[in-house]
């Protein structure tokens, strides 16, 4: 069993299939994924649902995130009915993904309501079959909003009530370390992290030595472009192609990008959970493989410091 890696269910419902969903949760379950992470939004709001199925029975032996902060979208009867037909022509033509994705009902994020915090904990129970989850997340969270003092106190009653175990931030660096330093209520923290973005050190090095704070980071594999950019420099770059073969990278340079992108992640977080993909076919076992397989902490650290980051990460 593992928490080094968490199965992440923004797709469960909407682009994956209720028996595609269910049948890859229970698939990375019996292969010991232990973290689970979902939220309103997810899945076209779908996937809080498919994933209470899945947990009802299992629930005592899986850590549950939830998150508030952004509503789900609300599509059509006839948006609905369509998926199937969706699904099928994006197994067909790939390449459809950017077009059905630029047409997808569209989450909202207002800003962050004290009084919201605790309905939204109690339709998202309710969703997912149970009455307390591990971790709640605030979504997308400001720097102003993880500190301010009604945001607070609803957290407080959302902990002593016991419907949520810990309170997380799952937003920018810069609202991490603002709800870090603000309060002693957050024992967990969510971000992206990758060679690109850097963000996970910063947090880390802010971590107060007397408290037990998680870290969950996600964006394993960057935005939309991220491969093919690593993929590129691997191409252009002489040293850092060299780098890559020294640590035992071999196989196609896209090959190399994609299973970088993963030992990075999960060096850069160690001791903490990487959300990862495990919707697509092979990708449950590419993952549990980097976890047996990846080079040295120092080694892939080293490389990652050869990459250019983007600009302000």
């Amino acid at each position: 069993m593992t928490t080094e890696i968490g199965f992440g269910c923004a797709s469960l419902g909407s682009r994956v299939s209720r028996r595609d969903g269910l049948a890859a949760l229970a698939k990375a379950y019996e292969a010991g994924i232990r973290w689970y992470d979902v939220a309103p939004s997810y899945g076209d709001g779908e996937a809080e649902t498919l994933l209470g199925q899945f947990s009802a029975d299992r629930r005592d032996a899986i850590i549950l995130c939830t998150k508030v902060g952004i509503l789900p979208p609300a599509p059509s009867v006839p948006k609905r009915l369509l998926r199937p037909v969706v699904r099928a022509a994006l197994s067909a033509v790939p390449g459809l993904r950017q077009t059905v994705r630029r047409h997808r009902p569209a989450a909202s994020k207002p800003p962050l309501d004290a009084t919201r915090i605790l309905p939204s904990l109690d339709a998202s129970l309710k969703r997912l079959r149970t009455d307390y989850v591990d971790v709640l997340a605030l979504h997308e969270a400001t720097p102003d909003e993880v500190t301010r003092d009604d945001i607070l106190r609803a957290i407080e009653i959302v902990l002593a009530s016991g419907k949520a175990r810990t309170i997380s931030i799952a937003s920018s660096t810069e609202a991490a370390l603002a709800g870090i330093a603000g309060s002693p209520l957050y024992g967990v923290v969510q971000l992206a992290n990758n060679p690109f973005q850097p963000l996970r050190g910063r947090v880390a090095a802010a971590l107060p030595p007397d408290r037990d704070i998680r870290i969950v980071t996600h964006t394993v594999f960057g935005a939309s472009g991220m491969v093919e950019r690593l993929t590129a420099r691997i191409r252009n770059d002489a040293v850092l192609a060299g780098a890559l073969a020294d640590a035992g990278y071999t196989g196609s340079l896209r090959g190399q990008a994609l299973a970088y992108l993963a030992d990075y992640a999960l060096a850069a977080n160690d001791g903490g959970t990487v959300l990862m993909s495990m919707f697509g076919a092979g990708h449950l076992e590419a993952n549990l493989t980097r976890l047996k397989r990846m080079p040295d902490e120092t080694t892939i650290l080293a490389i990652a410091a050869q990459i250019p980051a983007d600009a302000g990460a």
